[in-house]
């Protein structure tokens, strides 16, 4: 089979197979196993049935990376539904909602729940940083597409930017000027949680690429020359004299702020 080929197997195919709607009554889809319906299946296909049902934030990957997979009003409706797992700096590894959910991590954890010992819930609950990321670009990119109008526009990247106010407001705090590797539930602190991981940094930044380049074309950001170095102070903060709320400080509420304000320091 050639690449050509399979892209188009995967197009046909993803929608049909990944997709619970609302009503929960698909070709695919058995309803006894759906705990979350207005999602996006995590795998197809899994030894435990039922695993293939439950809500993480895989998907929104893929939403990131290969948007022509989704159908664009579905995709809307899975990110809405998506919100249930943010955390104040992550996204859930798992739907709170989910039995299995345990989201505390404890490495050193020598007790005799199998479910938490040595820390066998990495994946199933504690709070990720990177997978934010892709989740934001997913975001902006299915609620803001090329041609969106200047109030579109500007709801978007209020919505982008009122998420990372929480980052921005860590990276003045912590010591490592840096986003860790994950939480525990709610954001609280992981002790054995690396605490500046490359990854969760990169992939904010990359949000934040898309943000102001789908904003502002002209800008340093869409410059690969220009675009590390002004991206990593827009993360960090910048100029701290310069700082201005996501919908342009004084000015009106509904009023759209200009692209340099939009990724002002808290």
């Amino acid at each position: 089979m050639s690449f050509g080929s399979w892209s188009k197997l995967l197009e046909v195919s993803f929608e049909r197979w990944f997709w619970i709607p609302e009503d929960g009554k698909a070709e695919h889809c058995d309803l006894k196993m759906v705990n979350k319906a207005g999602i996006y299946k995590d795998v197809v296909g899994c030894a435990q049935p039922w695993c293939d049902y439950q809500h993480r934030p895989n998907c929104f990957i893929a939403m990131a990376v290969a948007p022509e997979l989704f159908t664009p009003s579905r995709a809307v409706v899975a990110l809405e539904n998506g919100e249930d797992l943010l955390g104040p700096l992550g996204m859930s590894t798992l739907d709170p909602s989910d039995l299995a959910y345990r989201g505390d991590y404890h490495n050193d954890d020598d007790g005799h729940d199998k479910h938490t010992a040595q820390g066998w819930n990495y994946h199933q609950g504690p709070e990720w940083v990177w997978p934010l990321g892709y989740y934001l670009r997913a975001r902006f990119q299915f609620t803001c597409p090329p041609g969106a109008g200047p109030e579109d526009q500007h709801h978007a990247v209020a919505t982008v930017m009122r998420v990372l106010r929480q980052h921005r407001q860590h990276l003045w705090r912590d010591p490592w000027r840096s986003l860790p590797e994950l939480t525990n539930s709610h954001g609280a602190y992981c002790g054995h949680s690396c605490p500046a991981q490359a990854w969760s940094v990169g992939c904010l930044l990359d949000a934040v690429h898309t943000v102001q380049t789908a904003v502002d074309p002209k800008s340093p950001l869409a410059s690969p020359a220009g675009g590390r170095s002004q991206g990593l102070r827009a993360a960090n903060g910048g100029d701290h004299h310069d700082a201005r709320a996501p919908n342009g400080g004084g000015g009106p509420a509904g009023k759209a702020a200009a692209p340099a304000a939009q990724f002002a320091p808290p």
